[in-house]
């Protein structure tokens, strides 16, 4: 989903000229980057060239890097759960020699990260029950089931073949806020050892690391962890036979990520906002993402104060107008009668671009869109082309949470660029994998996996999803064999 529409307004539209000079280098080279999605291309590129210290317009940019990111990593994470348990839920249940002996381990972890505690520790315990673990493994899923009771338990054994099960606990640690301090530590002893037996960690060692990084605040050790890292690598491999090769990936990655450049952006966004001509836009910005994240009460908080904001320029006072309603429409959802969402639709009935935020935020939020969706079904139903794509979109994803998957599927299908079908640089990667969603659901396996394949490209943790996609089609419509990618 994207609040601020790069069709209606460039992100520096309406500022100072002067400000938009200062690191003009920079913003040259990563701007592009950024409207064409690749977004850690710009931040790696900023990175280098310490824009966030700079502060003004290059720290503003990092931060909407970040922020994209953080964004798309959210949006995979709930698209991985989906596809991974259902995937897992099937390789758990085969039995005889085909049997996987750590399907229930990793189902386990999969139902924990979504939430699902009770059903996590049934597949822990089960993968406990098996004769013949490994004390490494044994660890993992002990620590795993101590850290669902809301708690650290017990540490693992001081061992250097406990790293991965050390790395598990410290990421458990760092959740109780006055152990965040003992968990960094731990987390930096953990990778030092692992650098002594190989230069490169092990993948589950690495994720959880790159969590407590972001609850930490440490935000230049990730960083410098992910440039080292694969982050398309398995968390494990295993063989069966001479055919058959699983290749299982940490559920937790995607939301490490996640928190990692929301932190982040918050932080550049700050920093941006120490130039007193851009205290406002990075304050839109921060409330913006707050509100991409679910962070209603830290969102409606800044955008209070921005909509009447005269030194925010207009663009942005109207998106801060859109989100506000969004949220006031959320909290009003069991009332009755119209809300600030059906005037804002009525206002910009005929404006595709700015309709098409009301219908974006407004389905974000989960509030009570009321006769704006109609609004929307009806401006859209009258054009295609570039200006009327995000309008196509919004009305795509306000029919997936009306669960009605035929209409939504034909109205991606339209927001998306025809003639560079899965391209990145002219779809949004959100888009692309709401449609990638949307495949699976309507069982197009083919272009779900061609999909993913694009955005891995950019993004390489996408990898977790191409497998269990070529996993589900394996186990459904063909054998459950050697997991092949394009």
């Amino acid at each position: 989903m994207r609040l601020l529409s790069r069709a209606l307004c460039c992100l520096f539209a309406g500022l100072p000229v002067s400000v938009v000079a200062a690191g003009a280098d920079d913003l040259k080279k990563a701007q592009p980057l950024i409207e064409k999605h690749y977004y850690e291309s710009a931040a790696v590129l900023l990175r280098a060239a310490d824009a966030e210290k700079s502060g003004g317009a290059p720290a503003l940019l990092l931060g909407r890097a970040y922020a994209r990111n953080a964004e798309l990593y959210r949006a995979l994470r709930r698209s991985s759960l989906a596809i991974g348990t259902r995937y897992l839920q099937k390789l758990a249940a085969q039995g005889g020699r085909a049997r996987s002996r750590y399907a229930t381990l990793y189902l386990g972890e999969y139902l924990l990260e979504d939430g699902k505690t009770e059903a996590g520790v049934t597949q822990l315990r089960k993968f406990l029950a098996q004769r013949g673990l490994s004390v490494h493994d044994s660890e993992i899923a002990r620590v795993r089931i101590a850290g669902a009771k809301k708690g650290a338990g017990t540490p693992p054994k001081n061992d250097p073949s406990q790293l991965e099960a050390m790395a598990v606990y410290a990421a458990a640690l760092s959740q109780i806020p006055e152990r965040l301090v003992e968990a960094q530590v731990r987390t930096d002893k953990l990778l030092a050892e692992a650098r002594k037996r190989d230069p490169v960690p092990p993948m589950r060692l690495v994720t959880y690391a790159i969590a407590v990084y972001a609850r930490a605040g440490a935000i230049e050790k990730a960083f410098a962890l992910i440039d080292g890292s694969d982050l398309g690598r398995p968390s494990r491999i295993e063989n069966i036979g001479k055919e058959k090769v699983l290749r299982f990936y940490d559920p937790a990655l995607l939301g490490a990520l996640a928190d990692l450049y929301q932190t982040a952006a918050e932080r550049a966004f700050e920093r941006a906002g120490s130039d007193t001509r851009l205290k406002q836009v990075a304050a839109y910005f921060v409330a913006e993402s707050r509100f991409v994240a679910g962070d209603a009460a830290g969102a409606v908080a800044r955008l209070v104060k921005l909509v009447d904001a005269a030194d925010l320029p207009l663009a942005y006072r109207q998106r801060a107008m859109v989100l506000k309603a969004a949220l006031d429409a959320r909290a009003a959802r069991n009332s009755r009668g119209a809300t600030p969402v059906d005037e804002l639709a009525a206002k910009f009935s005929e404006d595709p671009l700015l309709l098409a935020e009301v219908i974006f935020a407004c389905t974000r939020a989960g509030g009570r869109c009321g006769d704006a969706p109609g609004v929307a079904r009806r401006l859209a139903a009258t054009g295609q082309g570039d200006r009327f794509r995000a309008l196509h979109w919004a009305v795509g994803l306000n029919y997936i949470g009306a669960k009605e998957l035929e209409p939504a599927l034909l109205a991606l299908e339209t927001a998306r660029d025809k003639s560079n079908k899965n391209r990145i640089d002219t779809n949004d990667p959100l888009l692309l994998n709401s449609l990638a969603d949307l495949y699976l659901e309507t069982r197009s396996f083919s272009e779900n996996l061609e999909i993913y394949f694009e955005l891995a490209k950019e993004f390489p943790a996408v990898r977790q999803l191409q497998e269990a996609g070529q996993g589900v089609y394996s186990m459904e419509y063909r054998s459950a064999g050697d997991v092949k990618i394009f």
